[in-house]
């Protein structure tokens, strides 16, 4: 299934920017060697694909590579792909960062995580145990801007003088990776031209853990064009558009210039059922609502015992729940892919002869769990962003945008089994919302291809 947005025309206001119509700010051009506050790479690389000199100097101009061949392979009997691909497996060629590119005059993006994408670039991370220097503490908030403010602007000369001494290339690249971000947040502060965020972590004493923190905007839609302000004709696809105007406002594309197109899924709708069990899977039903979940998963299991499978939880939290409170059979079956070993347990699983079942909190995308691989998939609840931070400060203005980041990712990870036409795999999802969203009419998040292999059993509870 599928589903696009065409803008028509170039953003005028962008174009007629001359010099700046052609460069892209310094936070969009240097993702690559940024890491995250747990200090993996934030493009999920064990390391960027970044050479000795690849840094750009502030202001450089983006520059485009061209594909110049493309060969489109058929799987043979052996499953090697014509022995280019011996392993079996078939490697997708991404443009770093961007995950964009230039198609016969189109700007072609998977649209859906666009709006992340920007979020991940206009913000800073900000994680002391990996400056280098010596710091004041952070402020004891998370509400005031200003003591960040002040606290940033403190420490840039430090970490100015700290970059020029650096010799690894690496760890070089991503203190100039910082220091722009942190320039970049500060004077769009200065100016007033967009709303920042605080967000921290808390410690398990329920305190903010000392040495963390990141300010994102309130929303990206004023940058937008650093993406498709490249193109004359812009071509949005994903499965997950859900909602055309929503990501327009999102992104800032103006709605007016566009057309949305919506079309229904190739894949038959008796090849991938949905089962919903309608629960009341909120956290102030918790106490009933997780065990009841447990005894469905373990019956499931138990039901498909024969049969690789996925179950998929909106948080690590819930999974070693229902681990803990299925059978020790079914419990043996489960391989947890989280953390530093998620790659791993992911292979681990896929190559098994025997029936195991895929545990996972962080696959809702880039799982391709074809054929035996997962023939049936559980989704206790729907994963609902943690309501925290910037996610809480725009749903409180956009309610429909916090139903939007819900439901795409739902049906995102409705499609980790059933991976084309011929492929099978039912899919029993828990949660009562789930069923009113699908019955709220034209505004529904739920697309017609979707509704149309649902069936709902029992009554909410």
């Amino acid at each position: 299934a599928g589903a696009l947005v065409g803008i028509g025309m170039a953003d005028q206001r962008h174009r007629e920017d001359g010099e700046e119509a052609s460069r892209v700010p310094d936070t969009l051009q240097a993702r690559c060697g940024e890491r995250d506050a747990n200090g993996g790479y934030r493009s999920r690389r064990e390391q960027p694909l970044q050479s000795e000199g690849s840094g750009r100097e502030k202001g450089s101009v983006l520059a485009w590579s061209r594909v110049v061949h493309v060969e489109i392979l058929q799987p043979t009997s052996d499953g090697t792909f014509g022995g280019v691909c011996p392993d079996g497996l078939v490697y997708n060629l991404e443009v770093e960062g961007l995950h964009t590119y230039f198609a016969d005059g189109f700007v072609v993006h998977n649209c859906h995580t666009i709006e992340s994408f920007l979020l991940d670039q206009t913000g800073v991370n900000v994680n002391l145990r990996k400056l280098g220097v010596r710091t004041e503490p952070l402020p004891p908030g998370d509400e005031d801007l200003a003591p960040y403010v002040v606290w940033m602007k403190a420490v840039l000369p430090a970490l100015r003088t700290r970059e020029k001494v650096l010799s690894d290339v690496q760890e070089k690249e991503e203190m100039r990776s910082l220091i722009r971000r942190i320039g970049f947040v500060l004077s769009k502060i200065a100016k007033g031209s967009a709303d920042y965020v605080i967000e921290r972590d808390r410690a398990e004493d329920g305190g903010f853990k000392p040495d963390w923190f990141s300010i994102k905007p309130l929303r990206v839609n004023e940058y937008g064009h650093w993406l498709w302000g490249y193109g004359k004709r812009c071509l949005f696809m994903s499965a997950t558009v859900l909602d055309a105007g929503q990501l327009c406002d999102n992104i800032g594309l103006p709605r007016e210039k566009g057309d949305f197109v919506q079309m229904g899924s190739v894949f038959p709708k008796e090849n991938r059922p949905i089962v919903v069990t309608p629960l009341d899977m909120r956290r102030t039903n918790r106490d009933f609502a997780w065990p009841r979940a447990a005894q469905l998963v373990d019956g499931l299991m138990n039901h498909h015992q024969r049969e690789k499978g996925l179950l998929l939880c909106p948080s690590n939290e819930m999974l070693k729940f229902i681990a803990d409170n299925v059978s020790k059979l079914n419990r043996m079956r489960m391989v947890f892919a989280y953390g530093k070993d998620r790659e791993a347990k992911y292979k681990e699983h896929v190559m098994s002869s025997s029936p195991t079942v895929l545990a996972a909190s962080g696959y809702w995308e880039g799982a391709d769990l074809a054929g035996d691989a997962s023939r049936f998939q559980m989704i206790p609840s729907l994963p609902r962003p943690m309501w925290h931070g910037q996610i809480k400060a725009r749903a409180k203005i956009d309610p429909a945008w916090y139903r939007w980041l819900t439901f795409t990712k739902t049906v995102q990870g409705y499609g980790r089994s059933v991976r084309s036409e011929t492929d099978e795999a039912i899919t029993y999802l828990f949660d009562k919302e789930f069923v009113e969203e699908m019955n709220r009419g034209s505004g529904s998040m739920v697309p017609p291809w979707m509704k149309e292999a649902v069936r709902v059993v029992g009554q909410t509870s």
